[in-house]
């Protein structure tokens, strides 16, 4: 049912706490397409959830919070890397997105912060289909209303019962609506800042 009200998002007339649940749902749960929800969200509201999912994270859902940091840029990264050498100190045994986060703060690649959050993804397809069509990666990263639309297309398929392109509404999101996150990013980066 979610990737159905995923799909229909922008005739969405939730209230304040149903669109928190399914942003919880889709982020913390099943690992599912969110950011959209989460741009309804006041950046209170946003830096919440980081915060929660950085102090108790778990693996798949934990890259969600890891794709969110990195497009805060620099301070982002730097913020989920330190709350996690807090909790995890030493040099151990650290869980893998650990050390994805890790590296992503050693590259210190600040030039394409989109691309730096599509890299974290385990599926580096260069293409995406919908169905009925192909597209090209460069095609969708360079019309985020085409990776929007597409986006649609494939919840609606996911609704219908294919399981397969799960990972490409993940990339997809990214596409569409990591400018929109950027320029809420100096918010929810000053919430964060005041929680920790």
């Amino acid at each position: 049912m979610y990737y159905w009200i995923y799909a229909n998002r922008y005739s969405l007339s939730a209230d304040a706490r149903n669109l928190e649940l399914l942003d919880k749902h889709g982020m913390f749960e099943i690992y599912a397409p969110f950011i959209y929800l989460l741009l309804q969200l006041p950046s209170a509201k946003v830096a919440e959830f980081m915060f929660q999912m950085a102090n108790n994270p778990k693996a798949p859902h934990v890259n969600n919070l890891i794709r969110l940091a990195v497009l805060l840029g620099k301070e982002g990264k730097e913020w989920l890397f330190s709350v996690w050498k807090k909790k995890m100190p030493g040099k151990g045994q650290h869980p893998g997105f650990y050390w994805k986060l890790k590296a992503i703060v050693d590259r210190a690649d600040e030039s394409n912060l989109k691309l730096t959050a599509l890299r974290t993804l385990a599926n580096p397809n260069k293409e995406v289909e919908d169905g009925d069509e192909h597209y090209e990666v460069g095609e969708l990263i360079a019309s985020p209303t085409l990776a929007d639309s597409v986006l649609t297309s494939l919840c609606l398929k996911i609704f219908s019962g294919v399981k397969e392109p799960k990972s490409d509404c993940l990339r997809l999101e990214i596409m569409a609506y990591d400018d929109a996150f950027l320029r809420k990013g100096p918010a929810i980066m000053k919430k964060i800042k005041a929680m920790t």
